[in-house]
This record gives structure tokens, sequence and C-alpha cells, in this order.
């Protein structure tokens, strides 16, 4: 069986979307609030293109399966992580701690 190359097109496009949106993080244009919340939607969307790559009952359809459900849970792990800390006030560069005494 060979694999099937005609799904490698989404995982491209899904990487590309996850390699700017480091770049953006890296260019200060995405905050550090928001990231966790890009990342993880970037990375599920990356194993549903690793979903659609696997064949069954090979070793390369195997390893693509074990990829594609790590980095689901990565990308839901990013989720829940930003759901969990979306409310919470983080220190901006021009925050004193001494003046909430």
């Amino acid at each position: 069986m060979t694999p099937n190359v005609t799904g490698i097109g989404p995982v491209v496009v899904y990487l590309a979307i996850l390699g700017f949106v480091g770049i953006q993080y890296h260019r200060d244009k995405v905050t550090t609030r928001r990231l966790p919340l890009l990342v993880g939607m970037c990375l599920i969307w990356l194993a549903s293109g690793l979903f659609q790559l696997a064949t069954n009952g090979t070793t390369l359809g195997y390893a693509f399966d074990g990829l594609s459900v790590l980095t689901l849970v990565g990308g839901l792990y990013g989720l829940y992580w930003w759901w969990r800390h979306r409310d919470t006030e983080t220190p901006g560069p021009n925050h004193d701690d001494r003046e909430s005494l």
C-alpha cells in the first residue's frame, strides 16, 4: 500500500499557519495571553490533517495515528489552559507591585 499523498496539502497548510503564528509572536504582534489559544487551534487542525494521512494496517499509518493523537491532545491542552487562565490578570510592563499595597 502506498501512503495517501493527496492528503498532504492540508498538513502543509496547517504547518504554515502554525509557523506564521510563531513568526507573529516573535514580532510581538500576538500577545502571550492569546498564544495558547492560537497554537491549540493550529495543533487541532494539524491533528485532523494527520488523521487523513494515516493508512490502515501499515507502520506509517500507525505512526501518523500516534502523531495525530499527540497533536490533538496538545491542542486540546492548549485550549484548556487558555480557557482556565483567560480571566486572570497578568501584570503588564508598566505594572508596579508597590502600587497595590
